[in-house]
């Protein structure tokens, strides 16, 4: 793919599958986070408690609260992991 595009196409494509990774699951990783900061082992410390909680106080939007960053960092990591992937083929095949 990268002979016919030029080597962008790699990096396109590793960011975009970066970020399309990361937008379903980022709101279970924001639960996943927020029960591994409990203290004391609360008994209302599981997932589904805090995802509850979660949404009653602070509406959809806390899933989503620093997506951005995330974006950013997956974007270059997949882009680079891609590009370095397709160079590799390349050299090796």
């Amino acid at each position: 793919m990268a002979t016919s595009l030029g080597s962008v196409a790699p990096l396109v494509c590793g960011a975009m599958s970066g970020c399309a990774c990361w937008i379903p699951v980022y709101p279970i990783d924001v639960v996943k986070t927020l029960v591994q900061n409990t203290e004391g082992g609360d008994s209302d410390g599981n997932a589904i408690n805090v995802a509850m909680q979660l949404y009653n106080d602070e509406g959809v939007g806390a899933f989503f609260n620093i997506l951005t960053p995330e974006m950013l960092r997956a974007s270059v990591n997949h882009a680079v992991t891609f590009w370095v992937y397709d160079l590799m083929m390349g050299v090796l095949v």
